[in-house]
């Protein structure tokens, strides 16, 4: 009886596992959770989120800084001992800046705003390319190992065809051990493309967010349209669009409200409103109630014009400071040309890498035809005693190594088309193929 206890759980075990229900995880749905749990995605998100809230309550600027205080003063003479007179106090301060440099202020404010709109939607970007990327590699993987699969099968089929010829008397005994041993050598292969597939399936898993350890079936294709493609015209139309070249407009757009900030503060007069009203109550704890006359009160207003003298004083730490600010502006502007001459290039070289890598996959699709048929009709022709067994293992060798050609080339078309499209600031595929 103890024995079977163990045996029947055993058996409901297995049973659980052929009839459990994989995940099928298709590239939308790793997208989806990739964006949810992205650990970076979400910082970026914060700091989005704190600017947007900056530049929604950019108003405030406009409100005047209030302060109240209230205080109670006891005093006596030592000398004549007398009982401690009780003085209470209380104020109320307003005051209101007003200077050239407030709508800098608040245009500084919409800028970061815009400049951590660009930064998140280039870390979503990069994001969805790396997830893209290894997706289409996982798929690639796992269409590898049917192809080492069926290859390894085939193998192991021509051996028993062989050992079953040698036991007719048609085959000899090398004959036998070499077809026993072309099984034996693909074997390794095959594990060995399963191991890897296991391992990058479960680092993939864990960089969307997933458990590495659920059992998934992945759900996808490999096969695109071809594109036409015409780099200047890309170039005219989508150049402005990078994520660098956007984040460097916005960086001197930041520059230069800095230093209109700058000179605002430096050279332009600025206006202070403020008011202030304070009571002074005597004898506050004497008797039952505060005499009218132990109260007094006061109410005083003033405007202040002030005008900053430094910016005008060559050499000054304000001077040199906006000289400093005009130089970084120079240097971003610079720096803008280099990322639209390093981006022309990029999408010219990328255009071209397409080019001769949509020619490669044509041109491995028609290999893949051509060893498919030479292979068959060298099986017929082995099978009716007209060809060498090794010449078989040749074609069928050719034929699998062409499939393999033919799935690495669908890969590397897939993964200069999403390269192009981030080149290009493009959102999806589908703006690329139109």
């Amino acid at each position: 009886m103890k024995r079977i206890v163990p045996a029947v759980l055993s058996f409901l075990l297995v049973i659980t596992g052929l009839f459990a229900e994989q995940t099928v995880l298709t590239l939308e749905k790793s997208l989806d959770s990739a964006m949810e749990k992205n650990l970076s995605l979400q910082i970026s998100r914060i700091s989005l989120d704190t600017a947007q809230r900056s530049e929604n309550t950019a108003w405030n600027a406009f409100l005047p800084s209030l302060s109240g205080s209230a205080g109670l003063t006891g005093n006596t003479s030592l000398a004549d001992a007398a009982p401690l007179s009780w003085t209470a106090t209380g104020s109320l301060s307003l005051s209101l800046p007003l200077n050239a440099g407030l709508s800098a202020s608040l245009d500084g404010i919409r800028l970061a705003y815009e400049n951590e709109l660009i930064t998140y939607d280039t870390t979503l970007r990069n994001l969805k390319s790396e997830v893209e990327k290894n997706f289409y590699s996982l798929l690639a993987g796992k269409a590898d190992i049917e192809i080492e699969k069926a290859n390894m099968d085939l193998a192991e089929k021509h051996y028993e065809q062989t050992l079953n010829n040698f036991n007719l008397g048609l085959e000899t005994e090398l004959a036998v051990l070499q077809a026993k041993v072309t099984a034996a050598t693909l074997k390794p292969t095959y594990l060995q493309a399963v191991s890897d597939y296991r391992i990058a399936l479960r680092e993939f898993l864990s960089a969307i967010g997933m458990d590495p350890k659920e059992d998934v079936l992945l759900e996808g294709d490999l096969s695109v349209p071809a594109a036409d493609l015409d780099g200047e015209e890309l170039i005219g139309l989508y150049l402005m669009d990078r994520s660098d070249i956007r984040s460097q407009k916005k960086n001197i757009d930041i520059l230069e409200n800095n230093r209109a900030l700058s000179v605002a503060t430096s050279y332009v007069p600025s206006l202070s409103l403020s008011g202030k009203w304070g009571t002074t109550v005597g004898d506050a704890l004497e008797g039952s109630s505060w005499a009218a006359d132990s109260l007094t009160d006061s109410l005083s207003v003033g405007v202040t014009l002030s005008v900053p003298l430094d910016g005008f004083i060559p050499g000054s730490s304000t001077d040199t400071a906006i000289k400093e600010i005009d130089d970084q502006i120079r240097s971003a502007k610079l720096t803008l040309e280099k990322l639209m001459d390093d981006g022309r290039t990029e999408i010219i070289n990328l255009v071209s890498q397409l080019e001769t890598a949509s020619a490669k996959l044509d041109l491995s699709g028609l290999n893949v035809e051509l060893t498919r048929s030479t292979y068959e009709k060298s099986e017929e022709s082995f099978v009716q005693g007209g060809m060498e067994r090794l010449d078989l293992e040749d074609a069928q060798q050719n034929y699998f190594t062409a499939e393999q050609d033919y799935l690495e080339s669908q890969y590397s078309y897939l993964a200069g088309l999403i390269d192009l499209r981030d080149a290009l600031g493009l959102e999806s595929l589908d703006d690329l193929l139109k």
